[in-house]
């Protein structure tokens, strides 16, 4: 039986650097009769204070009398990225890069005014012009590294972050986010190595206990991977994916009573969970109930079509039943975007051989054999 489970991705900050910008030559009046200098001085007291509002505007009156004015457009760019304005951010990031075409801060804090509207290569291409500007920064190789990490590319991730430990050993997020790279790139003890050096930096972080018990539970230390489910929870009792995956170790220990009410709080907390309906589904299957595991990954798959893993358990599920047409559908539909899947073209197999296809059935037997 096809059995999987992805971890948590951790969460992506918006990563800004402090605002400054070359000094200004003019001394230009504002409407009020205040120098530039003193408006612009007012204005940022706003920002540091967290009055973002205020500091919008304030800069805003002075752009209308200052079109020019770098630091005036850095600064209510910067305003706007705090209030989640960020396609506003982009507009001022990009009428300052206009005036000033290598402004390392406009083009870092417009990466990450990118990176939160989801458009990730024009965050990539930001970040990487930063880079360029100046080498030695290592937030911005950490910003494009977590994106890449969203993008699934996790060996151009890893990269990146092995630069900021190069460059800032004590980075205090690097260790939990290489740790997770290594993760899904398989090497568990490099993660671990990673995640064990980020709790001590970080020793309240749920989503690094939750990736840890995700490496102890990859190499079936399921002890272990409970202990840090349960302390990522004591954390954070509202962080869904850690009761998702305490219910996969349940299921592991034939609890199935355990595994359903974790899966269930973790749809509570995430109804669009795709990994609790499929663990829900691969609990349903493992107790015959396969007319509940077909619905958990029909769900599943509306939520997700491409989930490669909900097609091949619902082909399971339609095996069992002996719905062999509906099988054969699920584990083409696999191979379609696997084809190196073994269990599917194993269970296709099966399939073809109870419809009375053996030529089909031996061409996938052969198939699964080559790839053993």
């Amino acid at each position: 039986m096809f059995k999987t489970i992805t971890l948590m991705t951790l969460s992506l900050g918006v990563w800004i650097a402090p605002g400054q910008a070359a000094p200004l030559t003019s001394q230009a009046k504002t409407s009020n009769g205040q120098t530039l200098q003193n408006s612009l001085k007012q204005a940022k007291q706003l920002f540091s204070q967290g009055l973002f509002d205020q500091a919008e505007a304030h800069f805003t009156r002075i752009i209308t009398q200052n079109p020019g004015s770098t630091e005036a457009l850095l600064g209510r760019a910067m305003s706007r990225l705090r209030l989640q304005k960020m396609e506003s951010a982009v507009s001022d990031f990009s009428q300052l890069l206009a005036l000033d075409p290598n402004h390392e801060l406009a083009y870092s804090n417009r990466g990450s005014a990118y990176t939160a509207l989801g458009k990730f290569d024009l965050a990539i291409a930001d970040f990487t012009r930063s880079i360029a500007i100046n080498p030695s920064d290592p937030s911005d190789y950490f910003s494009r590294g977590v994106i890449y990490q969203k993008k699934q590319d996790h060996s151009t991730a890893l990269k990146d972050f092995m630069r900021v430990v190069e460059l800032q050993a004590d980075h205090p997020r690097v260790y939990g986010h290489r740790g997770l790279a290594y993760l899904r790139l398989e090497n568990y003890p490099a993660a671990l190595r990673d995640l064990n050096l980020s709790l001590k930096i970080n020793p309240e972080d749920a989503v690094d206990y939750n990736n840890r018990g995700y490496v102890y539970l990859m190499q079936d230390q399921l002890d272990l991977a409970l202990k840090d489910f349960n302390h990522a929870l004591s954390i954070n009792p509202d962080y869904d994916m850690p009761y998702n995956n305490r219910g996969f170790t349940y299921f592991k220990q034939q609890k199935y009573t355990e595994a359903i009410a974790d899966l269930q709080r973790a749809l509570k907390l995430n109804p669009k969970h795709t990994l609790a309906h499929n663990n829900l589904g691969m609990v349903a299957l493992e107790q015959t109930d396969y007319d509940s595991a077909v619905a958990h990954f029909s769900r599943a798959l509306e939520i997700e079509p491409e989930f490669v893993v909900a097609y091949a358990n619902r082909g399971i599920s339609y095996l069992k039943q002996g719905a062999y047409t509906q099988a054969i559908e699920n584990f083409t539909q696999t191979l379609k975007r696997n084809p190196k899947h073994i269990q599917a073209l194993l269970g296709r197999a099966q399939a073809y051989e109870k419809t009375g296809h053996a030529d089909k059935a031996r061409t996938d037997q052969e198939r699964a054999q080559a790839l053993e």
